[in-house]
């Protein structure tokens, strides 16, 4: 019998496969998103609702309660979401 694979499936952080739990350092933040983005195809996360309410799961709980209070959160719209936690935490110094 296979599992079915959905938000549900996701894994806990701190485990193999989970993200490093993000804490908003710049440096981290596109491998986070690349990282999530990559378990949410794995695991046939498509909604944005789904996207959106998990991405917490795997921050500290100043950036889960950062991103909780955008409006990008709330509508919910992963891409808004994404940009806004990209821009937030200054992705774009991050040169390597």
């Amino acid at each position: 019998m296979s599992t079915t694979l959905s938000v549900n499936t996701l894994p806990i952080l701190g485990t193999k496969q989970a993200p490093e739990k993000f804490r908003g350092d710049y440096t981290k933040v596109d491998y986070f998103i690349k990282h999530y983005e990559r378990l949410l195809a794995q695991h046939n996360v498509t909604a944005d609702d789904e996207k959106c309410q998990s991405v917490p799961l795997y921050c500290s709980r100043s950036v889960t309660e950062f991103i909780q209070a955008l409006e990008s959160y709330n509508t919910p719209n992963w891409n808004l979401l994404k940009k806004d936690i990209k821009n937030f935490y200054d992705a774009n110094l991050d040169i390597t």
